[in-house]
């Protein structure tokens, strides 16, 4: 199984084989609204993302620019097991694919610390609630 074939494997897995795409914001919509909630996030970056990978393209730059943002907004969307996967999958694949120091490795880095900063504030606001 090629690593594009597992990647669409995983995203179909995550949100089934049914997406309803009619109910997704398109993404110039997305970015217009700043207000988009993180399940909007998600859906969004899942669509486009899923457009990649029907082409082949799920190591590319772009794809993974579009995996961190779907692990940062899965994470917003309080699905934090979720993330934590998908940044540690992210990393491995871009190290594998461009190297250590190609920006596309280092924006999965940045995704990895951003959804540590999303869950400490989770970890935060529940010990306050409780």
């Amino acid at each position: 199984m090629t690593c594009s074939e597992y990647v669409h494997r995983r995203v179909r897995r995550r949100i089934g084989d049914h997406f309803d795409t009619s109910r997704v914001p398109s993404a110039r919509r997305t970015q217009e609204t700043s207000m988009s909630t993180p399940q909007e996030r998600v859906h969004d970056t899942t669509r486009r993302l899923l457009d990649l990978l029907e082409h082949g393209e799920s190591l590319s730059p772009e794809a993974i620019e579009l995996r961190a943002e779907l692990a940062e907004a899965t994470a917003e969307a309080g699905h934090l097991d979720d993330s934590y996967y998908q940044v540690e999958e992210l990393v491995k694949d871009a190290r594998r694919e461009h190297g250590p120091d190609h920006p596309a490795v280092l924006r999965a880095v940045e995704a990895v610390e951003a959804v540590r900063a999303i869950g400490m504030r989770a970890a935060e606001s529940s010990g306050a609630e409780g």
